[in-house]
């Protein structure tokens, strides 16, 4: 059965006595899970070069801008695991958590991009430039 929900945008305007204003986007989940275990994960991983090689995409005036920053190794593997039909989400580490981890120090006001990954009842962290990952928290 194919899973499809539906989002209503609802736009109010508070200044005046306009009629509510709705937008439908209808968003096709089917075809998408979790990875069922680690050694899942692991192979997909393995599969995946995104912690060898970064597709850079040119903007508007087909400037290409890299300076190696976090996210864009992050949201590469987000959109290949998405591509593939695993469910992997983008995760912000602040300093404090960054520092327990890494052992190391962010700069002042600067935040690390990750991966995150649901397996059963546990949470993975994956670290999208070296592919290693850890286990975060369990749900339950």
């Amino acid at each position: 059965m194919v899973m499809k929900y539906l989002v209503l945008l609802i736009l109010v305007l508070l200044t005046s006595c306009t009629p509510v204003v709705g937008r439908v986007i209808e968003v096709d989940y089917s075809g998408l899970s979790h990875f069922s275990s680690t050694e899942e994960m692991e192979l997909w991983l393995e599969g995946d070069d995104t912690d060898r090689v970064i597709i850079l995409i040119a903007d508007e005036d087909g400037k290409v801008k890299f300076d190696g920053q976090c996210e864009d190794f992050a949201l590469q593997l987000q959109e290949r695991a998405l591509r593939d039909g695993y469910i992997v989400s983008f995760y912000v580490m602040g300093r404090l958590e960054y520092r327990e981890h890494y052992k190391d120090t962010l700069p002042s006001g600067e935040l690390h991009a990750l991966n995150l990954a649901v397996i059963g009842n546990e949470v993975y962290l994956i670290e999208p430039q070296t592919d290693k990952y850890w286990l975060k928290a369990y749900l339950d």
